[in-house]
Formats: C-alpha cells, sequence, structure tokens
C-alpha cells in the first residue's frame, strides 16, 4: 500500500514537472504574489504562514512555515513542553486558466523537527504528500481556499534512545507507527485565508 501510493505520487510530480514548460507564461499583473495564513492550525495553537508565487499563468510554487506553541488543548499532543517547528515547499498547478476560481493539484515535501522543552533530544521528521483542492480570489485580490490529501511521514531520532522513556511525546513520534500525524501514511486537510499582491 505505501509503495503504491508513493509511486503515484512520484507519477504526479513527473506529469506536472513535464507539462510547466507547455503554458503560457504570461502571469496575471495582479496575481504576481500570495500571503496566506492556515486559521485552523492558529485554533490548534500553531502559527502558519504561507507564500504562493507564480511562475506561469497556470502553477505557482508554495512556501510555508509552521511553529507549534505547545499550548493547545484540543490537540492530543497538547503538552506545553512541547514544541514543532517546520517548513515546507509545494508545486500547485490550477486546472483552469481563470484561477480566480480554480481546482488544483499540489505536490509537497515538508521538514519538521519535534522536541520537548525538558528532555535531552529531537525528533526529525520527513514527509511527502499530495493534496487537491480549490482555490477563490476575489476582485479584490482575497483568497480561500480548501485542500485535503494524503500523506506519508517518516521520523528520526536525534540525540535519545526512544525505547529508553515511551512515555515522551518524543519517543512516542518514532515507536507509535500509524498513531500519530508524524509517523506512516496519514490524511491532511485544511483551509487557508490570503491576499494577492
Amino acid at each position: 500500500m505505501k509503495v503504491k501510493i508513493l509511486v503515484f505520487l512520484f507519477m504526479c510530480m513527473f506529469y506536472l514537472s513535464n507539462n510547466i514548460y507547455g503554458q503560457d507564461l504570461q502571469v496575471k499583473k495582479k496575481l504576481h504574489f500570495g500571503l496566506k495564513i492556515n486559521p485552523i492550525s492558529a485554533l490548534l495553537g500553531a502559527a502558519s504562514v504561507s507564500t504562493e508565487i507564480f511562475i506561469t499563468q497556470k502553477n505557482s510554487l508554495q512556501f510555508n512555515a509552521q511553529y507549534w506553541t505547545g499550548f493547545a488543548p484540543i490537540y492530543p499532543f497538547s503538552r506545553s513542553f512541547t514544541r514543532i517547528n517546520g517548513v515546507s515547499v509545494a508545486f500547485r498547478h490550477y486546472h483552469n486558466a481563470n484561477i480566480r476560481r480554480s481546482g488544483f493539484i499540489e505536490p509537497f515535501a515538508r521538514y519538521n523537527n519535534l522536541w520537548e522543552v525538558n528532555e535531552k533530544g529531537n525528533v526529525r521528521i520527513y514527509t511527502i504528500g499530495i493534496v487537491y483542492g480549490k482555490q477563490w480570489i476575489s476582485k479584490k485580490n482575497l483568497s480561500f481556499e480548501i485542500f485535503g490529501g494524503p500523506y506519508y511521514s517518516k521520523p528520526f531520532a536525534d540525540g535519545f534512545d526512544p525505547q529508553s522513556d515511551p512515555r515522551t511525546v518524543i519517543s512516542k513520534t518514532i515507536t507509535e507507527v500509524g498513531q500519530n500525524p508524524y509517523n506512516g501514511i496519514r490524511l491532511r486537510a485544511g483551509i487557508t485565508l490570503g491576499a494577492f499582491f
């Protein structure tokens, strides 16, 4: 199952990379650059900021940075001494030339670092995935989007033995395969609010 999903993701990336050069290189004047936030992340105690930079009329690059503060009672890892930060990059292909109201497909790669303030060591997490979504951009260049799709994450321990204290969050990230958002195949979904300049 994992192998099939990974093969599917790489086939999508290959298809999109081959088609980018066949697109119209005229970028709409008022939609060069977008700045977005994820309000769901804010409700979970995290700051998540994204930028979108158009490289052709129907293709863009996405860059995201996130930091989780550790204060989120509704989140499974809601312990005040746990911290998570990360960065991601994605390639987005819009289905329609009118990108003000268009669906898109977006393969992405992400790096996260998870640690506990009072514990030694940290966890490096590498993720690849793909999402499908739709974005709406108003006449005033305000945007709203919704997206969702599968991803695969693999964590690695730095400076500690995950078997020595399996109760800690960073140890569980390594040992509990498929039971947390940073180990194994999962689904992600979200929304963003933003503005284009």
